[in-house]
């Protein structure tokens, strides 16, 4: 399976896993170098597809992906979002970091948390 079989494929099979839930979408797929992007659109069904601590999320891409190697597939890895959600995480995480690079600056006190040793 060469690599626009492969993205073609990718999104089709996205597709049909959004469908079970009674939602269609017209999924964007594109490539970045060795991988395909693959973004569903806002729907009212985001919470189950990204699931808690984008489980889900991360649990459709590990299933594209295993499905694409299993086809021989020239791109097997996959990046799967939901309405923008790692997008806007990534802005979130980006914004507390630069908050706490601020609060080090001023009191010049840093700290880590602790960490639980089970």
């Amino acid at each position: 399976m060469n690599a626009e079989e492969s993205i073609d494929f990718a999104k089709k099979y996205l597709e049909d896993i959004v469908s079970f839930f009674g939602v269609n979408v017209v999924v964007e797929a594109t490539r970045e170098e060795d991988v395909i992007e693959l973004s569903v659109p806002s729907t009212d069904i985001n919470s189950v597809l990204i699931g808690r601590n984008a489980e889900t999320l991360r649990s459709l891409q590990y299933t594209i992906s295993t499905t694409l190697r299993n086809k021989n597939a020239e791109l097997t890895r996959v990046n799967v979002d939901v309405a923008d959600y790692k997008k806007q995480h990534a802005e979130k995480v980006a914004a507390d970091a630069r908050v706490w690079i601020e609060e080090v600056r001023r009191t010049g006190d840093s700290h880590i948390a602790d960490l639980n040793a089970a």
